[in-house]
């Protein structure tokens, strides 16, 4: 059974969006779905802004806890996720890099029609 959209007053995406294939296809079924003025919530854990021995350890970390990260996995910034963002159709209220050791993008979008 599919949504027939308009449904939804908040979508959260957590640790998701910097490792499907296709991000803008993901934004714009959210955007589908969601009611006029709902909220996009996407918390998403990035290298961007780390330090080369952070990225090292980062990986080392990753790897021994999860694997071997997906082929499609990809280091987000606050600009490139708010683009794709706008590009889905979502009006960005807030784009944020959060955190010292880990870095973890932050957006907060919104549907406007």
């Amino acid at each position: 059974m599919q949504n027939s959209g308009n449904t939804f007053d908040s979508i959260l995406l957590a640790n998701l969006i910097h490792i499907v294939k296709d991000p803008s296809s993901v934004l714009k079924e959210s955007r589908r779905v969601l009611k006029k003025d709902g909220r996009l919530i996407i918390v998403s854990y990035t290298f961007y802004g780390l330090s080369l021995i952070q990225k090292v350890i980062a990986i080392l970390h990753y790897i021994k806890t999860f694997g071997l990260p997906p082929s499609s996995a990809k280091t987000l910034s606050p600009a490139n996720l708010s683009k794709i963002s706008v590009d889905a159709g979502f009006s960005v209220k807030e784009s944020k890099l959060i955190g010292d050791k880990l870095k973890t993008v932050c957006l907060v979008g919104i549907k406007p029609d």
